[in-house]
């Protein structure tokens, strides 16, 4: 099973109320997931194997700005879309967690290890991402 990423075009971080989040002070810059990310590694799908990536290579790169998100394979852009992040109900956890939600991907879960970015497709043998900040 294959994952598809698709980029976004016009989204907000909210916050629990809805409002969106002021402007991501330096300090808190490792944990928000706004910036350019290399894949590293992924696990999952029906086999649940495990792939790592070098992130000199750029495999894989995403761009996730306040307004979209946007996924480049090998080079090549292959999505740009619309996007927003809310706390939800994720398949990992019985605590709601931070949602990527895009236009025309499946929902994905954000959290952050040791400073990567990691994001799990909101299905059952789908794909966990981990990503390093190139940004």
């Amino acid at each position: 099973m294959g994952l598809a990423f698709v980029a976004f075009n016009c989204g907000t971080i909210k916050t629990a109320e809805g409002a969106s989040e002021p402007p991501i002070k330096k300090e808190q810059q490792q944990q928000s997931p706004l910036g350019t990310w290399v894949l590293v590694q992924r696990s999952g799908g029906i086999t649940g194997a495990t792939a790592t990536f070098d992130p000199a290579a750029k495999e894989k790169v995403i761009l996730i700005e306040s307004n979209k998100f946007i996924v480049w394979e090998k080079d090549v852009k292959k999505s740009e879309q619309a996007y927003v992040i809310e706390k939800g109900k994720v398949i990992e956890s019985t605590v709601p967690q931070d949602i990527l939600k895009g236009e025309q991907s499946m929902p994905q879960s954000i959290t952050f290890k040791d400073g990567n970015l990691v994001l799990r497709t909101q299905c059952y043998d789908c794909y966990t991402e981990l990503y390093q900040r190139i940004r």
